[in-house]
């Protein structure tokens, strides 16, 4: 039943339009993938440690790329919102950074590149994009779970 759901991709594709037809190639991509990794799976006759090795190997750096930006989201209000902050920032035309002596301040406060106006900026701004960005995956995170449920069915037959 899979076999055939896939081969029927391009008379499904071009039948569709809009949403429908992202829809039906991120389905075949996601079909695709999955019956690559099922192969393999086969290939290693289920031997865990060698499959899940061979799954990191292939997809681990994707992986981690995918995740990074949640998770320097995470670690950004430790490092700079004011009340959490690890380091001290200064704006780029803080006057203590000269070689007037302000030792003390140097030693506790980080030299940014950015103005203090670029910093407020960026801090309006982060949790705004650390809120799309968790939608995003958690949006993907659910469309390739319907897509591995509906995998599931066609190979084991049912529609």
């Amino acid at each position: 039943m899979i076999l055939t759901h896939m081969k029927s991709y391009k008379s499904r594709h071009s039948k569709k339009r809009g949403l429908a037809k992202l829809d039906c190639y991120c389905e075949n991509k996601v079909f695709n993938k999955l019956e690559y990794l099922s192969e393999i799976a086969k290939g290693m006759k289920n031997i865990e440690s060698s499959f899940t090795k061979k799954l990191f190997k292939k997809y681990g750096i994707r992986i981690i790329l995918f995740f990074l930006p949640f998770i320097l989201g995470t670690i950004y209000p430790m490092l700079f919102i004011e009340g959490h902050e690890v380091m001290k920032i200064c704006g780029s035309a803080c006057s203590k950074h000269g070689d007037s002596g302000y030792a003390s301040h140097k030693e506790t406060n980080y030299k940014s590149p950015f103005s203090i106006d670029q910093l407020n900026i960026i801090e309006k701004l982060y949790p705004a994009f650390y809120c799309l960005f968790g939608i995003i995956v958690l949006s993907v995170i659910i469309y390739c779970a319907i897509k591995v449920m509906k995998y599931e069915k066609l190979k084991l037959g049912k529609r």
